[in-house]
């Protein structure tokens, strides 16, 4: 969500590292949600939940970036239905921020960082702001991407 001059962020933990997606971006985040099977899914999907009556699949992105950690937030944040059908699980949810819009760069961070949007700096730790739509369409290959390239 936009506030003026300011993009609000959803701010997580992966592996050690500060991650963030626009607010904008998420229809919701759900509390302890129940995990089902999805047959011939395989990496990275971590199941399935009931969102309101609709299947949301759940992507794994502690273990689609290879964080090293078994620690799973108990709650899921599901995407906005407008980018895709799909929620995803992260290592811990830190909150929200609001950072003002011309510090967020329009390019990205580096070439071949994958799914990062671009880096800024929030109280001095590193935020990186995922590429959700590029996260999105990637999701589409056939066989497991490589993990080194997709995040730097």
């Amino acid at each position: 969500m936009s506030e003026g001059n300011f993009e609000q962020i959803l701010t997580f933990s992966l592996g050690g590292r500060l991650y963030g997606v626009e607010v904008a971006q998420i229809q919701e985040v759900v509390k302890t949600p129940e995990f089902y099977f999805i047959p011939r899914a395989g990496f990275p999907y971590a199941g399935a939940i009931n969102f309101h009556g609709k299947v949301v699949p759940v992507l794994d992105l502690p273990a689609l970036i290879d964080s090293g950690s078994e620690r799973r937030d108990k709650r899921v944040v599901v995407l906005h239905p407008d980018l895709c059908v799909l929620g995803f699980t992260v290592e811990g949810i830190e909150g929200l921020v609001l950072l003002e819009a011309e510090t967020i760069p329009e390019a990205p961070a580096t070439e071949g960082e994958g799914y990062i949007r671009c880096r800024v700096e929030h109280e001095d730790r590193e935020l990186c702001l995922l590429n959700v739509e590029k996260l999105v369409s990637g999701l589409g290959e056939s066989r497991a991407p490589d993990r080194r390239t997709l995040w730097g």
